[in-house]
């Protein structure tokens, strides 16, 4: 490689315009998304992170509007969670297959769902419409309108599922996976908000109040409009070159263009008066609201998802147990869900450097604002750098960048224990090290956006299907009591050398060097025993290829069967047998051999 030239930048900058005009309507070579897409897909990411810092940053159940303007009690939210908690269960068990199966259901399947749910969307209907809000009973004494709430739930819950089936049967193949509800959700979201914003709740009573805000709150959640953009981009291709650039590059300048959302919502409550007035809610968030939301529609509809899967025709059907089966064969996530879950020891020093601010260096403010400026200058780069390092090993990557969180640690328990206590010098040392191990963890980010779309090609690879829901659920169910375990341990720890809610004593120097040298010797023991599991991590990049390879030709293959199949459903069997000995030798003409299968162990 020859040496950087300032003189070459005009010739660098020309030679870029001119393959941005030549592959502006087609893609490079090689490549499967082309720089008109790769535009489309900077505003679409752009428009919907905007969104999300407005009205979704600031209205949900149990937001500051719903307990600081509308005056509903905290601990009423926490009982409509405990209330409704045991069947989401069963939600979870339902929802898995249907998402997974995306609403294409077998007859089985569908009369089972059917039979219990149709019941519950009776009876939750029932409640909502003719529960007393209040009235005699035990159970108005744990919160008015007490039956309310589980109409609520049951209702919202069976028809969003059905309306879920009814949406994703109709549109998914015409617009993918990720975007079928996007636009057929638009005005009724458009509604239930405007509802939430503008009713004068503060002329209702408080148990109607909160009921109602519940049931607005609760059938918002059906109609989501976001998360689209990014779960598209994720997939827009399978060529994981070209993923990591259009996630590093183009992904900058849309965080770029986000970043205005975030300086300007918090700029324009000044004039209101804040984020605790309702005018904030009425005025600030609509209007900040639509303007992102006309950059998110006017380009979401132009960038396509690019999953290597079978025709609808072909899919497999997933139950519960297949779906489950499926999902622990898959090593990958057996290793990542283990370190994980060990990783809960690498939050003992969490928050450590806002502490470290807060006790250390409170009689200096603007030093702790030029600070924070610097540490997000290092956000840019670190995502930049992401398109380097893809095409390094991802298990190098993954130790290099524990280890670096380890260096940071240990630098921190070298300053406390050899005395040194001065807050600035203590800081600036810190942040300079912390500053190199936040650029690393940003790159590290993509790089694991990345990694998560090969392991679901790997699952997809050895189940017929990518079972997202599934998985994640089944090694939620394994690791989550293990991890709510050890999140039992730090603050155990905190509480033996007398840290506990009051965090007071952090003013004084003793107490604040303990908390931090516990900290940093748990964080680094978690650090460090993350590494284990992944010595059996081996997924280099020549098995990606195969896989995506064999993939395709596995689409192809379930594409030329179709018409065959249709001939044998239809009792047609001579002649399926003679249009697939046509097939056979079209294929076998068209490759001289399959692609040689990926090496599962790697």
């Amino acid at each position: 490689m020859g040496k950087f030239n300032l003189k070459d930048v005009p010739s660098m900058v020309k030679d870029g315009l001119t393959e941005v005009k030549t592959y502006w309507n087609e893609p490079k070579p090689g490549n499967y998304v082309s720089w008109k897409e790769i535009v489309a897909d900077i505003f679409a990411v752009a428009g919907e992170e905007s969104m999300n810092k407005t009205i979704p940053a600031y209205i949900g159940f149990g937001c500051l509007m719903s307990t600081f303007i509308y005056q509903i009690p905290v601990q009423w939210f926490t009982i409509i969670g405990l209330i409704t908690g045991p069947i989401g269960y069963l939600w979870t068990v339902v929802g898995m297959n249907l998402n997974d199966n995306l609403g294409f259901l077998s007859r089985k399947t569908a009369r089972t769902i059917s039979a219990i749910y149709t019941p519950l969307l009776v009876l939750g209907l029932g409640l909502l419409l003719f529960a007393p809000v209040t009235g005699p009973g035990s159970m108005e004494n744990v919160i008015p309108g007490y039956w309310k709430y589980w109409g609520i739930n049951l209702f919202c819950t069976t028809f969003g599922a059905y309306r879920g089936i009814f949406w994703k049967q109709i549109l998914l193949e015409k617009i993918g996976r990720y975007k079928t509800t996007v636009f057929v959700n638009l005005i009724p979201n458009l509604v239930l908000t405007a509802l939430i914003i503008y009713i004068p709740f503060d002329q209702m009573t408080l148990a109607n109040r909160a009921w109602i805000l519940c049931l607005l709150y609760s059938l918002l959640g059906n109609y989501g409009i976001s998360g689209a953009a990014n779960a598209v981009t994720s997939v827009i291709t399978p060529n994981e070159q070209e993923r990591i650039f259009i996630l590093a590059f183009p992904g900058t300048l849309a965080n770029g263009i986000n970043s205005i959302w975030g300086f300007a919502v918090p700029a324009l409550a000044s004039y209101v008066k804040g984020t605790q007035t309702i005018e904030f809610y009425r005025i600030v968030l609509p209007a900040t609201f639509v303007v992102a939301a006309i950059m998110y529609y006017g380009f979401i509809g132009k960038i396509k998802e690019r999953l290597i899967t079978p025709p609808m025709e072909q899919k497999p059907h997933i139950n519960f147990w297949t779906g489950l089966d499926a999902g622990l064969r898959n090593k990958y996530r057996w290793i990542g869900a283990i370190s994980g879950v060990i990783d809960g020891l690498g939050t003992g020093i969490g928050g450590w450097i806002g502490l470290m601010w807060l006790y250390m260096v409170r009689e200096t403010d603007w030093i702790q604002a030029v600070i924070t400026t610097l540490m997000m200058t290092a956000y840019t780069p670190g995502i930049l750098l992401s398109s380097v390092w893809n095409k390094i090993d991802y298990r190098k990557l993954y130790f290099f960048n524990r280890l670096t969180n380890v260096v940071v640690e240990v630098v921190c328990i070298v300053c406390l224990l050899n005395g040194m206590r001065n807050p600035i010098h203590f800081a600036l040392l810190m942040c300079g090290v912390n500053y190199f191990s936040t650029l690393i963890g940003q790159s590290m980010n993509i790089v694991n956006v990345n990694m998560g779309q090969n392991q679901g090609y790997y699952q997809q690879w050895i189940s017929g299907e990518r079972v997202e829901s599934h998985a994640a659920q089944v090694f939620g169910w394994l690791f989550g009591p293990i991890g709510a375990l050890i999140g039992f341990i730090i603050p155990y720890l905190y509480k033996t050398i007398g840290y506990t809610s009051n965090q007071d004593v952090l003013y004084m120097e003793g107490m604040r060097t303990k908390v931090l040298l516990a900290g940093c010797v748990i964080a680094i023991i978690g650090d460090i025993a993350c590494l284990i599991p992944y010595f059996w991590f081996k997924f280099p990049k020549k098995m990606v290829k195969q896989i995506v390879g064999d993939l395709e030709w596995r689409r192809e293959a379930a594409q030329d069967l179709i018409p065959v199949n249709r001939l044998a459903r239809e009792g047609k069997m001579a002649e399926a047998k003679a249009l697939l000995q046509e097939v056979i030798a079209e294929r076998e003409a068209r490759y001289a051999a399959p692609p040689a299968e990926a090496d599962s162990t790697g």
